[in-house]
């Protein structure tokens, strides 16, 4: 039981950093080349749609 949970733990943590360095390497670049109101427009519309497949990648953040 105890190497189970270490295992989830691990995976959830390479899950979790996988997923930020995918939005700091793709994401992030797109949103600095952005004025700050078209920032905020991109912003409201997607930010629903981006939380959605990173769910269980954010759970090891909480």
């Amino acid at each position: 039981m105890k190497n189970t949970i270490s295992i989830i733990a691990i995976l959830s943590i390479g899950a979790f950093a996988g997923n930020m360095i995918n939005i700091g390497l793709s994401h992030a670049m797109y949103w600095q080349s952005l004025e700050p109101l078209d920032f905020m427009k991109f912003f409201k519309i997607d930010f629903p749609l981006l939380l959605q497949p990173t769910a269980a990648t954010l759970l090891p953040a909480f």
